[in-house]
């Protein structure tokens, strides 16, 4: 993500990941760069996770519980972990993104819709801590929603 300067610009990320990212023409790895020079905007991070560290500065607000530096272990890029139509790069149980996100906007839902909880929990909790991302990952799928 780039972001320019404005003496009234705040932008504000919470539980986003960035990874596999490039800036500029030589396509180096960065997943928040900030225009330099003007301090007055102001960048708020807030439980998000990045691939790569951001120059020191860059985040000039709120830095609240992110993670820098991390392989989120992505897996390839489908559309069979859902409704068969969102393409979706699912995470590893793994993951160091899990059950580390915040959900300020109280949304119902991850980015697949009804029936995918946005904070789910290992194991089967739905009422648990989001992860950080769009993409909630579930536990055991054959006993999720009461299946027995």
């Amino acid at each position: 993500m780039w972001v320019g300067n404005g003496a009234t610009t705040r932008l504000t990320l919470q539980s986003t990941l960035f990874a596999g990212n490039t800036h500029g023409n030589l396509g180096g790895r960065s997943d928040l760069t900030r225009l330099q020079g003007n301090p007055d905007g102001l960048l708020d991070a807030d439980h998000n996770a990045f691939e790569t560290m951001p120059d020191a500065g860059t985040i000039n607000g709120l830095n609240q519980a992110n993670l820098f530096a991390i392989n989120a272990q992505l897996q390839p890029l489908t559309t069979s972990h859902g409704r068969g139509f969102v393409p979706l790069h699912p995470i590893a149980r793994t993951s160091p993104v899990v059950d580390q996100g915040i959900n300020p906007g109280s949304l119902p839902n991850d980015q697949r819709g009804p029936g995918f909880h946005r904070a789910f929990s290992w194991p089967n909790n739905p009422n648990g801590v989001p992860d950080i991302g769009a993409y909630e990952l579930y536990g055991d799928t054959i006993f999720r929603n009461g299946f027995e």
